[in-house]
């Protein structure tokens, strides 16, 4: 993969363009036969773990670890096999999980909704799961970056006013992230998933917003930085972390010695 391309996330997507810019020496393989892309990885790079993303229902690559994710911003209407919702099999499936992670509930602030996904959740757990190991996930922020790599420092104290963009499966939680941090979102412009932006939607956003500072998120960078002639002043890419905590009956020592169990 090489992120010089002047085109690279349209050839290889924004997802594992964001991957390689954030983790540059760790080796990525794509490709839409999972198996070949797996055997070529280890035939030329000496790893001992492989992390297959979004390949729960992939069942011809043998694995020893299967984590489900829930995302706690959506609405429970997306846990529905198709096409009422977005599952491809249904919860009968987490038969197979050994660990499910409850993500991103620090990022919904009515607690009210909270606590009646998460119980839903856990009641589905129950129900169908095999005693998987239950955690919970939060996005945390970490900085704002200026896309066009300057190493200016964003002055959050006179930039309370500011605007986002995003291309997300679910934005919700990008813009309540940003509010917990004390600014006003003047404008949130969503498109979709995986959206290939063109040089005058950035400067038609840029025009509405009239100076104010333009979030976005960090695979939403990655596509903005290919685009030619467009002026990345005052356009900051937010950049987070996640952060993995016990949750319940269960602890994150004991999900670091399930893995350190499987690498031994």
């Amino acid at each position: 993969m090489n992120l010089n391309e002047a085109s690279a996330s349209r050839i290889f997507g924004d997802e594992p363009c964001m991957l390689k810019s954030k983790f540059p020496r760790v080796p990525i393989y794509l490709s839409r036969n999972r198996v070949e892309a797996g055997r070529e990885l280890l035939k030329k790079h000496p790893v001992q773990v492989v992390i297959a993303d979004d390949a729960f229902q992939h069942r011809w690559i043998k694995r020893d670890l299967n984590i489900v994710i829930f995302d706690l911003t959506a609405d429970l209407k997306i846990y529905r096999p198709l096409p009422s919702g977005r599952l491809r099999e249904s919860m009968h499936g987490l038969k197979r999980a050994d660990v499910v992670i409850l993500n991103k509930g620090n990022l919904v602030s009515n607690n009210a909704i909270l606590n009646e996904r998460i119980h839903w959740i856990e009641s589905q757990i129950e129900e169908n799961a095999k005693n998987p190991l239950v955690l919970k996930g939060s996005y945390q922020f970490k900085s704002f970056q200026r896309i066009d790599g300057s190493s200016q420092s964003f002055d959050s104290e006179s930039n309370k006013e500011v605007g986002l963009m995003s291309g997300l499966g679910n934005p919700s939680g990008f813009e309540q992230m940003v509010k917990d941090l004390g600014f006003v979102v003047c404008n949130h412009w969503t498109f979709a998933d995986h959206h290939v932006y063109t040089e005058a939607e950035i400067d038609k956003i840029k025009y509405q917003l009239a100076e104010k500072p333009l979030f976005v998120t960090e695979k939403d960078a990655i596509k903005l930085k290919e685009l030619q002639g467009v002026d990345f002043t005052n356009i900051w890419s937010a950049r987070i972390e996640c952060l993995l905590e016990s949750h319940s009956h269960n602890s994150i020592e004991e999900f670091h010695e399930k893995l350190s169990s499987l690498i031994r």
